[in-house]
This record gives C-alpha cells, sequence and structure tokens, in this order.
C-alpha cells in the first residue's frame, strides 16, 4: 500500500513497531478509500498521549473541513475520547469523560453499525 509517512520515528520493542509522532505536525496520509459507510465501520487504535493538545486527532476521515469528517481523538484540551461526525444533516458525536491518562496505553475503538448507532470502547493497560 502507498501512504505517506510525515512522522518523527517508528520504533519497535515487544509489540512489534509503533509510529511515534512528536503532536505538532506528522501524521499518516493513506491512498483514498472507498468512503461508503453505508454498512456500518469500526476503526481502533492503541494509544499513548504524552500530553493533550487541542483536538489531537487518532484518526480524520475527511478534508478537514467540518463537513463529511469522521474524527476520532481527544475532545479539545482534554482526557476525554470523542467521535465526531460531520456531515449533510449536521453535527453528532459520542464521548467518554476520562477515557484517556497521559502515558498509558489505551486501546481505543469506534464502532459505527449500518442504522446509524455509534458506541466507543476504551481499555488502559
Amino acid at each position: 500500500m502507498s501512504q505517506t509517512e510525515n512522522t518523527t520515528s517508528v520504533k519497535k520493542d515487544a509489540i512489534e513497531s509503533v509510529l511515534a509522532f512528536d503532536g505538532i505536525d506528522d501524521y499518516v496520509q493513506l491512498p483514498a478509500a472507498n468512503t461508503d459507510y453505508s454498512q456500518g465501520f469500526t476503526v481502533e487504535a492503541w494509544v499513548q498521549h504524552k500530553s493533550f493538545r487541542s483536538w489531537s486527532r487518532i484518526i480524520d476521515f475527511g478534508n478537514g473541513a467540518e463537513k463529511n469528517s469522521i474524527v476520532l481523538g481527544n475532545v479539545g484540551k482534554s482526557n476525554a475520547l470523542g467521535l465526531h461526525l460531520f456531515c449533510n444533516n449536521g453535527k453528532h458525536f459520542i464521548e467518554a469523560p476520562n477515557a484517556l491518562e497521559i502515558g498509558k496505553w489505551t486501546h481505543v475503538a469506534a464502532t459505527i453499525d449500518k442504522s446509524g448507532m455509534g458506541k466507543l470502547y476504551f481499555r488502559r493497560s
């Protein structure tokens, strides 16, 4: 798969490898993909924050504008985990207060089923 990486380092350890971002301007850009989510979708990641910056994204499917985007990340500068959808019929969101913790690895997952029901899951290690 072709991808763009603007990241400071790739680290290897006992759990294979991770991408380490500096929290300022690093990202991974994947090639264009099927954007038909009519049957639902699930995304998941292991994350570890060193700080909570304003709306740090774990994933951001969209063009950056508040329309036709799906964003999973911390809410504002808080430790809440949020799944935010911006679409033609408005903004929709689910938030889990206190889900993220500085310095702790957290497994996060977000799912939206074909009926539009969204759920957030998180588990700290």
